[in-house]
């Protein structure tokens, strides 16, 4: 039996336990000393606090109320965008449908938002056009704004209505009936001062067909231009072309009778004032007709847009237009 108290076993019991203690000792140590850890977290590298991490950017966002406008030609408009989450300086770049069609600059631009103005330049049609504005801040975000736009050629509306007017007054100019009805007023004059009838010249007969033909030709083609315009096929500068070509057409037409009135006003000598013919104009009161009297700055004016006024000494002409414009618009 050994004695209690021999130790030759000890050195192994002691490399036991310290052994035991050792492992537990590491064990511990590879858990991080025994404390709590996440790994969803990002870890900071510890470098003395000169590295703390780069922050994300704040989402950038462009806010504005108008997303389709109309415009006129030879206006314009401001339009006020907002920004939230600029991060540092924005910077903004615009592309068109069409280019060149608007004027569009940008300004009063910051983190907070920015003003577009759209300019629009003298126009030949009615339109639309497409702008889309991008705005990108420092950390390279972009957002765009898109905005559509219906262009009005407001002074093409006007162009066209006068066309209008002399298309339908073509059709009917060739019949004279003004000219008709003074000539007989003047007739009568001249009888009762005494005029020998032989002295009397008679109203032409023999007017220049061709003309006449061709001013019936731009009254059938009313419609066609019309939608022609509208369509875009055509421009305003073509409209008022077309209707500078019925109206010297219609001039020309009349040479015979107008020579014919004038000799028969210088007959009546003084009766009558002369009348300053030769020019056949638009006769917006009636909105359909031709006319050298009705239109003629030396005979009178337009006391509205619409309504016709003769001086005193062509009041007479007043009764004489407005039967034979009755006779007209009733053909």
């Amino acid at each position: 039996m050994k004695d209690s108290h021999d130790l030759s076993y000890a050195p192994a019991k002691i490399f036991s336990v310290a052994s035991f203690t050792l492992m537990s000792a590491m064990l511990l140590t590879a858990c991080g000393g025994g404390g709590s850890s996440n790994s969803n977290v990002p870890q900071t590298p510890d470098d003395g606090g000169t590295n703390a991490g780069t922050p994300q950017p704040t989402a950038f966002k462009v806010t504005t109320q108008n997303t389709a406008i109309s415009l006129a030609e030879n206006t314009s408009t401001d339009l006020s965008v907002s920004f939230t989450g600029a991060n540092g300086d924005v910077s903004a770049t615009v592309e068109e449908l069409l280019p060149a069609a608007l004027s569009v600059s940008i300004s009063d631009i910051s983190a907070n938002g920015a003003m577009i103005n759209i300019a629009v330049p003298e126009l030949e049609n009615d339109g639309s056009d497409e702008i889309v504005v991008t705005f990108t801040d420092s950390a390279g975000q972009t957002d765009s704004y898109t905005i559509g736009t219906s262009l009005v050629n407001s002074s093409g509306e006007k162009a066209l209505a006068n066309y209008e007017i002399a298309a339908w007054g073509a059709g009917t100019f060739i019949n004279l009936e003004p000219e008709r009805e003074l000539f007989k007023r003047l007739k009568k004059i001249l009888k009762m001062k005494g005029v020998p009838t032989a002295n009397i010249p008679v109203f032409p007969v023999n007017l220049n067909l061709t003309t006449r033909a061709d001013l019936i030709n731009f009254s059938n083609a009313r419609s066609e231009v019309v939608n022609s315009y509208l369509d875009s096929t055509i421009t305003e500068t073509e409209v008022r072309a077309k209707t500078d070509d019925i109206l010297a057409l219609s001039g020309d037409f009349v040479i015979p009778v107008n020579s014919v009135l004038e000799e028969l006003v210088s007959l009546a000598s003084g009766t009558v004032p002369e009348l300053p013919l030769g020019v056949v104009s638009l006769d917006k009161e009636s909105g359909l007709l031709l006319s050298q009297f009705i239109g003629n700055a030396q005979m009178g004016a337009y006391s509205t847009e619409w309504v016709w006024t003769f001086n005193n000494e062509y009041q007479f002409m007043a009764q004489l237009t407005q039967s034979s414009a009755s006779c007209q618009a009733a053909e």
